[in-house]
């Protein structure tokens, strides 16, 4: 019986290799940098741009790039309003999308172009500039964007490889005053709805930041109960920061990535910041509709199960050899 274990060790093995996840090539592509051109009235102390400007009044922003690649590289800057991610944090990703119209976007401030295309010589640096229009009018608070500047050469390049390619990205972020009085945040909620993120099941919950003042050093705690009081979704998180005058949508897991079937639910919502505490307590209901169009991957844990056909076909062997030897015993 021994020996028979034994035998069953390899395909052990091969069905745990088959099961686990593989290590792949990744490339990294990252044969430039970025940095921000600081003009003279820039806050001292920082990389990015940050400064107070008069209303009505034109400033040249500019952003150096350096190709450390062997090659010329053609580059992409783009202009980005901060946006709040599913996850809670400020992010550059949404392009010009404005999601606050009510207050003045940074992408507002560049009638002329907000991209750009330019071709660097290999150890060459060139530099890049846009042009920044204030409003007419004063205005209050902080408008925030930044500028993203990736190789469209490397992105090119690393199409169809295999892997994970990690292409460097730089974000430059721009903060613009008028002035720098203290602006009190207000956050409020809209909604809570059921939906998938990244193939799994999520309660999205919308926030809105109204003023343009970023909400930082957040620690968020939220609690979805079921109509019976049972917790079906719960998150504790720390260090978030929701982007000013932004309205975001905050995707909270469910317990164990269960799905969650059609009725009332209430969500309890806590909010604490550097600059205010909110607390909401709502109700919502998830209808067979949205149940049925949230696109909920089916994944299968091939490891877990793996286990399971182990485990059960040691006690197979085990009573096999149990049975033996009680059949010898009699004889």
């Amino acid at each position: 019986m021994s020996r028979f274990l034994l035998r069953l060790l390899p395909v052990f093995a091969g069905l745990w290799l088959a099961g686990s996840p593989q290590p792949t090539h990744a490339a990294t592509v990252n044969d430039f940098s970025a940095k921000a051109v600081l003009p003279a009235d820039n806050v001292s102390g920082t990389s990015h741009f940050d400064l107070t400007l008069q209303p009505h009044t034109s400033r040249t922003l500019s952003v150096a790039i350096t190709n450390t690649a062997k090659t010329a590289q053609t580059f992409s800057v783009q202009a980005a309003n901060a946006s709040t991610n599913a996850n809670g944090i400020i992010a550059y990703t949404q392009g010009t999308h404005k999601t606050a119209p009510a207050h003045v976007a940074f992408s507002d401030l560049l009638s002329a172009r907000t991209k750009a295309t330019v071709t660097v010589l290999a150890g060459q640096t060139q530099t890049v500039s846009f042009t920044v229009t204030t409003p007419k009018k004063p205005w209050s608070g902080l408008i925030l964007g930044a500028f993203t500047v990736q190789s469209l050469t490397a992105a090119q390049a690393t199409q169809g490889q295999d892997g994970f390619v990690n292409l460097a990205n730089y974000v430059i972020g721009v903060s613009l005053f008028e002035n720098r009085a203290k602006i009190t945040p207000n956050l409020r909620y809209g909604s809570a709805h059921y939906a998938s993120h990244n193939g799994l099941p999520h309660v999205a919950v919308t926030l809105t930041n109204t003023q343009p003042v970023i909400i930082g050093a957040v620690h968020l705690t939220a609690t979805v109960t079921n109509h019976r009081g049972q917790v079906v979704a719960h998150t504790d998180q720390n260090g978030l920061n929701f982007a000013p005058s932004n309205r975001f949508t905050y995707h909270l897991g469910t317990k164990a990535n269960h799905t969650l079937a059609a009725g009332r639910y209430r969500l309890n919502l806590k909010v604490q910041a550097d600059n205010g505490t909110w607390h909401f307590r709502r109700g919502f209901t998830i209808s067979q509709k949205s149940v049925k169009h949230a696109k909920v991957a089916h994944f299968i844990d091939w490891q877990h199960w793996l286990w399971v056909v182990i485990d059960g076909l040691a006690v197979v062997i085990i009573v096999v050899f149990l049975l033996g030897r009680l059949r010898r015993r009699r004889l």
